[in-house]
């Protein structure tokens, strides 16, 4: 994945709204829409109020995530596969969510997934924080390969930062897709 592609995206984080933009960021290349019309999406399809997107998507996220055995990732998954909204649908038809539950103690294997051009890693993190990333350590971030080295999207600086070595270096890999360019 050319890393080049992430340049044309305009969406800067603000709030603590990093899975549903880090999933718009991950979507970018297949589909080229905007990241905040997935927050609209998302209101709408919850039936939230779309005047303020993002606060409301926060505020009904962190209680929805808060429920018994709910997680973001889960509450991601639900929405990519299954939502009416047009640009979940145009997610849908571009890209397949894979989960990876083997992110911490497989990382060599999902690093040689992302050598594929057309393969991110939707990468929640669970603590510890590598070089440069300044932002929570409980955080969502995408990564890509680029043929010769790891980078990855953190929408806190809304750009494409050169990554550690490898996954490992990111701290603490919690859950993680797979985000594949559907042929």
């Amino acid at each position: 994945m050319n890393s080049a592609s992430f340049f044309q995206i305009k969406y800067r984080q603000t709030l603590d709204t990093c899975v549903l933009a880090s999933y718009g960021v991950a979507c970018f290349p297949f589909t080229g829409t905007p990241v905040l019309d997935y927050f609209t999406a998302y209101c709408r399809n919850y039936n939230q109020d779309a005047t303020h997107p993002e606060r409301s998507y926060e505020n009904h996220f962190h209680a929805e995530c808060r429920k018994p055995g709910m997680s973001g990732y889960k509450i991601l998954k639900c929405l990519h596969d299954g939502s009416a909204e047009a640009v979940f649908e145009k997610a849908r038809n571009a890209v397949s969510l894979e989960h990876v539950d083997w992110a911490q103690t497989d990382a060599a294997a999902i690093e040689l997934k992302l050598k594929n051009p057309d393969c991110l890693l939707l990468l929640f993190l669970n603590g510890g924080t590598p070089p440069n990333f300044n932002r929570l350590e409980w955080h969502s971030i995408v990564v890509g390969h680029d043929g010769q080295s790891l980078f990855y999207f953190d929408t806190g600086p809304g750009a494409p930062i050169k990554g550690p070595s490898q996954l490992k270096d990111f701290g603490r890999l919690g859950d993680a897709f797979i985000v594949s360019k559907k042929v």
